[in-house]
C-alpha cells in the first residue's frame, strides 16, 4: 500500500476544516501531469473537498508563451493557493506570489 503525501494530506485537512469553497489554481505541468492532475481532481470530488479548480495548462512544451504564463500567476496571487506539477518551469517563478 503507497502511503498518501504528507503535503498533500496537509492541504486535504487545511481544505476539509474551513468553510466555504475555495478556488486553488492547478498547473499540471508535463508528462503525466495531466493523468496525475485528473486523478487529484477525481479524489478531492470522492471525498468531498469543497474546491472549485482553476486550470492552466503552462508547462516547457506550450505555446501559449507569456500571456498564459501571467494568467497563471495572476491566478496564484488572486487564489493564494495552487498545486503544481513537475515541469521544467522552476517553482521559484510561482513563489512570488
Amino acid at each position: 500500500m503507497v502511503s498518501p503525501d504528507p503535503g498533500v494530506t496537509a492541504f486535504l485537512s487545511f481544505l476539509l476544516i474551513l468553510p466555504g469553497k475555495y478556488t486553488v489554481t492547478l498547473i499540471p505541468g508535463d508528462g503525466i501531469g495531466n493523468e496525475v492532475a485528473d486523478s487529484v481532481k477525481e479524489i478531492f470530488e470522492s471525498v468531498k473537498v469543497p474546491v472549485q479548480w482553476e486550470q492552466y495548462d503552462v508547462s516547457g512544451e506550450t505555446t501559449g508563451g507569456d500571456d498564459l504564463f501571467q494568467q497563471a500567476m495572476e491566478s496564484l496571487k488572486r487564489n493564494k493557493v495552487g498545486l503544481k506539477g513537475a515541469s521544467p518551469i522552476s517553482s521559484s517563478y510561482f513563489s512570488n506570489c
